[in-house]
């Protein structure tokens, strides 16, 4: 028990002045709430705008032209979110989806070209209450399974498909990770990860000395986890600067298997 000052104890004796409790919670488990319990079918994205609002943007599938849609959220903590959708764009491949980052001066919004293989991208310079007419940055002469970028123009990062890949990310072949560099013109240059089966996410965050972290979920058709047709998904960090993209380091692994009526994971370690 910790002693209390001379002070403290005549405050105590004299019985007329009101305690202070100072009380410090160190709790280091993120909790969540649930604001807002629906929203687009559909690959979709999202990214904080510099005043706190949210941007969102989708890609209908189930429209046989493939629009892309976005939407400004300006206060997240009032639900519903009932803000119109605005289309940027149409012809948008499935495959890669949609992906919303945060850059120097604005927000771009990035899709792979249905009809071609160009990496295409839109702009708002108002936190998404506005968007440009979509434009093509880049061709990476392949199908895509996932596209970021973060914090600076000139670089994005794609997940494409290197040989004899079946549908979207998850349909076998050979995928590999790349960073597509604007320095005069586009070019990419792959990491130095190794191919992977198939990939089911990507995401970059740029660090303040202009490196990046990558995150990558790569699945594998290794049957690790139990039963036929097992996929494992691994999480990796990679550390480097755009185009320089490597080396990895695996910082976690989620093994999962999937099975017919049944599924097994193990820890996250």
């Amino acid at each position: 028990m910790r002693p209390l000052s001379l002070a403290l104890a005549d405050a105590v004796r004299a019985g007329a002045a009101a305690p202070l409790v100072r009380l410090e919670l160190l709790d280091t488990v993120p909790h969540y709430a649930p604001i807002v319990d629906s929203g687009p079918l559909g690959r979709n994205a999202a990214v904080v705008a510099g005043d706190g609002a949210v941007a969102q943007a989708y890609l209908d599938e189930a429209d046989g032209a493939r629009p892309v849609y976005a939407r400004r959220v300006p206060d997240p903590a009032d639900a519903p979110w009932d803000t119109a959708w605005m289309s940027i764009g149409t012809g948008a491949d499935p495959g890669a989806g949609v992906a919303l980052a945060r850059l120097d001066d604005r927000l771009r919004l990035l899709w792979q070209d249905g009809h071609t293989t160009a990496v295409r991208a839109a702009d708002s310079f108002d936190g998404g209450a506005a968007w440009a007419a979509p434009v093509a940055l880049f061709d990476p002469a392949a199908r895509l399974a996932a596209l970021a970028a973060d914090g600076t123009l000139g670089t994005v990062f794609v997940a494409y498909a290197a040989g004899n890949e079946g549908g979207g990310g998850g349909g076998g072949g050979t995928w590999r990770v790349a960073a597509w560099s604007l320095g005069g013109a586009w070019r990419g240059a792959d990491w130095t990860g190794g191919d992977l089966r198939a990939v089911a996410g990507l995401h970059a965050v740029r660090r303040d000395d202009g490196s990046y972290l990558i995150a990558l979920a790569a699945q594998t058709n290794s049957g690790v986890g139990g039963g036929h047709g097992a996929a494992g998904v691994r999480l990796r960090r990679v550390v480097g600067r755009a185009p320089d993209v490597g080396p990895a380091r695996r910082i976690g692994e989620r093994r999962v298997g999937l099975a017919p009526g049944r599924a097994s994971a193990g820890p996250l370690r």
